[in-house]
């Protein structure tokens, strides 16, 4: 199955609109200067153009960009049902136009933290995060969501739970606690219920696909997340709902509300099946558009585990490939889309 390219909407006060432009003209300027050209209306129009069409040009754009950023980020915390405590990081653009919805986020098995380094201040910077945390929160605050991004690790002095299978921190059955403990502080904090999204990476995207299932509803009809999107998830799940998936007659798991898995078709947690056979196995058992739980898979051709953890202002570097640079790029703006859809702007 191919994936299939969305246009992603956003929407930018006009101070930043205004910023974009003059930044813009300013990078046009100072192409004009270094091909030795004059004040020439043709010439400003060239190395107008230039400016616009070179890729180095666009990446000073998006760096300068950054550095003006609204979006906050704030440590909090709270408590799960199994009364452990945690921690999270609020993102949000009070310059924003305010949805009134929220999305929370589950890191996968390496934590939260840039290139693995703890940060246990009060009140950590961004930057601290790893780049692919730090680019959703700042994406999705700037389109006007409240972003919480769950840490299942630091609280339990855990940094690394990569590899260690049933002896590690249980997707399946542990995380799915965090992930409604973000929700509730949520809710605590001003946030409608029926107006929180779930979005998780990796193993993060296995407890998204756990949480999501009818056994963590609640009251039948309570529906916690409205919907939720699972980026290269195991689909095992540490043989919970049903067993393993090996087969479609290995697996109960059913979601309460929509679900959209990302996956990388050169992945082996997709190339072993399971992923296909859960959602093989939901429709099945009764989800569908017309039960208001629909699955979906869009698989990426050519992309590899951990493709949008590319940062796309800098030059492409192995390990990744023009595939997962592309990948990235459609599944990004899918999700964007369909948040859009689900939480319109007022």
């Amino acid at each position: 199955m191919q994936a299939t390219t969305h246009q992603a909407r956003a929407t930018r006060p006009l101070h930043w609109q205004r910023f974009q432009k003059s930044l813009l003209a300013t990078l046009a300027a100072m192409a004009l200067a270094a091909c030795g050209g004059g004040g020439e209306d043709d010439g400003l129009s060239d190395a107008l153009a230039k400016a616009q069409s070179d890729s180095k040009a666009q990446q000073h754009m998006q760096l300068m960009a950054a550095a003006v950023s609204t979006v906050g980020m704030t440590k909090v915390s709270f408590t799960n049902s199994a009364g452990q405590a945690l921690t999270g990081f609020l993102f949000r653009d009070n310059a924003a136009t305010q949805r009134q919805a929220a999305v929370v986020l589950l890191h996968g098995c390496s934590g939260v933290w840039s290139n693995g380094v703890v940060n246990t201040d009060a009140q950590p910077p961004q930057k601290a995060l790893s780049h692919i945390h730090r680019r959703w929160g700042e994406n999705l605050a700037r389109a006007g969501y409240s972003v919480l991004l769950v840490d299942s690790f630091t609280s339990r002095n855990l940094t690394n739970e990569c590899g260690n299978g049933t002896a590690g921190l249980n997707e399946a059955v542990v995380r799915p606690l965090d992930a409604l403990a973000g929700r509730q502080w949520l809710v605590a904090n001003g946030v409608a219920g029926d107006r929180i999204a779930l979005m998780g990476w990796s193993n993060g995207g296995s407890a998204t696909l756990a949480t999501m299932d009818r056994t963590n509803e609640g009251s039948p009809g309570a529906r916690p997340f409205r919907e939720a999107f699972a980026f290269y998830p195991g689909c095992g799940l540490l043989n919970e709902f049903g067993g393993g998936a090996s087969s479609t007659a290995t697996t109960t798991w059913l979601p309460y509300a929509p679900v959209t898995i990302h996956h990388a078709d050169q992945d082996p947690l997709y190339t072993d099946g399971r992923c296909a056979n859960r959602v093989a196995g939901a429709v099945a058992l009764g989800a569908g558009v017309g039960n208001g739980n629909a699955v979906a898979m869009t698989v990426h051709a050519g992309a590899r585990h951990s493709f949008d953890q590319i940062d796309l202002s800098k030059a492409l570097a192995s390990p990744y490939t023009a595939a997962d640079q592309s990948a990235q790029t459609v599944a990004d703006a899918a999700v964007m889309t369909r948040l859009a859809t689900l939480f319109p702007a007022p």
